[in-house]
């Protein structure tokens, strides 16, 4: 069976990609031929979500494994989670930025012979860029570590010495233990 999928940024409106893909595919093939349509570095770190109708993220299909329980993106195939018109995915490619792609499965039809999967159907505009770390400061990255170890949003403008976080280095003596 073939799968259509159509693919749009919040980024753009004037970008998509439509990528067909077998069923019998993985995660990572889908994966491949997003990078190769955007033109994007294949070695950066990407997952998928399976989306609701009202695309709330559910459950996670990363790139490789962080854990010897979870899964990964080459162990589960496209068939196995998409079945129908409307089924949905979130796609994201810039963790720094938590940037991603909207996909939807707008069509299956049985494969044509002869024909390489997976293939870009139609495309139009130009792919967002991959990595936008200028839209993040360290203190957004440290704001969501704190909020990981204290349980509670820190991004009121507290000050992070306040966490104890960092030590004055000025006060710490050469060879002392802080």
């Amino acid at each position: 069976m073939e799968l259509k999928f159509r693919l749009v940024s919040s980024d753009s409106d004037e970008f998509f990609r439509d990528i067909a893909m077998k069923e019998t595919h993985t995660f990572a093939d889908f994966h491949f031929a997003i990078q190769d349509a955007c033109n994007y570095d294949k070695s950066q770190m990407t997952s998928f979500f399976i989306a609701d109708e009202n695309w709330e993220r559910g459950f996670e299909i990363p790139l490789m494994k962080m854990q010897d329980e979870d899964i990964s993106m080459d162990e589960c195939k496209l068939g196995d989670f998409l079945k129908k018109p409307k089924d949905r995915l979130i796609y994201v490619f810039d963790f720094f930025s938590n940037r991603a792609f909207y996909l939807e499965l707008f069509g299956t039809t049985e494969e044509t012979k002869g024909k390489k999967y997976p293939y870009l159907i139609s495309e139009r505009g130009d792919a967002p860029k991959q990595i936008c770390i200028e839209d993040v400061s360290i203190n957004d990255i440290l704001d969501e570590d704190l909020d990981a170890i204290y349980g509670e949003e820190t991004r009121s403008g507290e000050d992070l010495d306040d966490y104890n976080l960092f030590t004055n280095i000025d006060e710490v003596e050469e060879g002392e233990d802080y």
